[in-house]
Parts: structure tokens; C-alpha cells; sequence
């Protein structure tokens, strides 16, 4: 009989063919940085969504977040819109030249689920210090789940330079499981080739092609460490149903 806890073997995504097995490593790194927050959202009874904000030049985690909804009692506090928050957070921190949080503010993070200094991340420098508003069009987010369509269009708002994800969201994804927000603000649907994109383009244009993306659009590459996304999950349902017996 398998050992349900041995580890899964790792399976890559398609994007990985033509990467370099440095690039594939630095992924897998960060993804494993986002399924670490999603195991702390595990362990406090929250839905098990992850993910981190990355400077890809410097190879720096530079904000953590993790689904909030329930402690917050606000079903806006998605992951992702918890590493903004803490992005933007540590900058108007840096912004006032001051080091030390006042304890309302502490006190906010660790309800929101943003707090940094909570034994996970395996090493990795957590700072958001110089980073503004300005600076997200430089930044990845690696994050377990794909967004919701809420979450995609803040993305879009904020100009996010590319979103690496685990498993697919089929039920409320804004990156290509429902919507595709990332493309010209959601205007295709899943469903839609590239082809047919591109005739609908051309039909805009008189005949002529984008050759550029358009403001707000960014990259999205999708399952990355799709199956100890899904595990994770797996065990939020199997708790949750004990807990309804």
C-alpha cells in the first residue's frame, strides 16, 4: 500500500520544456514559498491559498500572503490581496523612515494573516522595504491557486509583471479557468484560441496586429507544483467535513 504522506513526484508544467533547469529550480523554489503559506493557512482553519510577491531580479520573496477571510470576516482578504497589502505596507513604513510597527499596526498584519515572522519560507529574505505602487510591474506572484477574478483584476489595477500558479480554478479563475483578466481585461474567454483573439483584434484595428500588450496585461504560467496545491485542498475539505459530523 502507497504511503499517502511520501512525497509526490514533481510534474512540470508544459512552460518548463524550454527553461533551463536553474529557472525550473528558482520556480519550484518559490511556488514551494507560497504552498508554505498555504499549509499556515491550513493550520488556522483558513481556506489553503499561498502565495508571495518576487523581485526576479534580485531572486527575493518581498511580501507573503495567505486567505484571511475568516479571522478577518471579510471575504475580500484573499492571499493575494494580502501581499499587497503588506508590500504596500512595508513601503509606507520605509516611506516614514521609521523601523518599528506601532502595535495597531502589528496587530492588523497578524489578523489579515501578512505577518511575515512566522517560521515559514525556508530561508528567504522577506522585505518589502523601496517597493512602491510603481515597482509591481517588476514583480511575480507565485501563488497556489490561480486567482479568482477578483483577485485577477487587481493584479491587472496594480500592473503585476507575471503570475506563476499550482492548480487550476475552474469554478472562479481570472486567469484562463473562467475569465482571462490578464488578456486585455478579461474581454476573451477561456474558451477563445489565440487565434480567435487575434481575428478579433485585427477586426478592431482594420487589419492590423497588436504588437504590443496592452496596459494592465501580464504573463500567466499555470501548473507549477499543481498536485501539492491540490493536496493541501483536499485536507481543507476532509477538516472541514469531520468538523460538520
Amino acid at each position: 500500500m502507497a504511503d499517502r504522506d511520501a512525497p509526490l513526484q514533481i510534474n512540470l508544467p508544459p512552460d518548463a520544456e524550454s527553461m533551463t533547469k536553474d529557472e525550473i529550480n528558482t520556480h519550484i523554489f518559490f511556488m514551494g514559498e507560497a504552498l508554505a503559506m498555504a499549509n499556515l493557512a491550513l493550520n488556522t482553519n483558513e481556506t489553503p491559498v499561498g502565495c508571495v510577491l518576487v523581485d526576479p531580479v534580485l531572486k527575493k520573496v518581498v511580501a507573503r500572503g495567505m486567505n484571511a477571510t475568516n479571522r478577518s470576516y471579510n471575504g475580500t482578504r484573499h492571499a493575494e490581496f494580502i501581499a499587497i497589502d503588506e508590500l504596500l505596507s512595508s513601503s509606507l513604513r520605509s516611506d516614514c523612515g521609521s523601523a518599528d510597527e506601532t502595535r495597531e499596526a502589528k496587530r492588523k498584519r497578524e489578523e489579515n494573516g501578512s505577518e511575515a515572522d512566522h517560521g515559514q519560507g525556508g530561508g528567504s529574505e522577506i522585505s518589502g522595504r523601496g517597493y512602491g505602487p510603481e515597482n509591481m510591474k517588476n514583480l511575480d506572484l507565485y501563488v497556489t491557486i490561480e486567482p479568482c477574478i477578483m483577485c485577477a483584476s487587481l493584479l491587472q489595477q496594480f500592473g503585476i509583471r507575471k503570475v506563476w500558479y499550482g492548480a487550476v480554478n475552474d469554478k472562479f479563475g481570472g486567469n484562463g479557468g473562467v475569465l482571462n483578466i490578464h488578456i486585455s481585461n478579461g474581454k476573451f474567454d477561456s474558451n477563445e484560441t489565440a487565434e480567435d483573439r487575434e481575428g478579433d483584434i485585427m477586426e478592431e484595428t482594420g487589419g492590423g496586429k497588436r504588437t504590443q500588450k496592452q496596459e494592465g496585461d501580464y504573463e500567466v504560467s499555470g501548473g507549477w507544483l499543481r498536485e501539492e496545491a491540490i493536496v493541501i485542498l483536499r485536507r481543507f475539505y476532509v477538516q472541514e467535513n469531520g468538523r460538520g459530523g
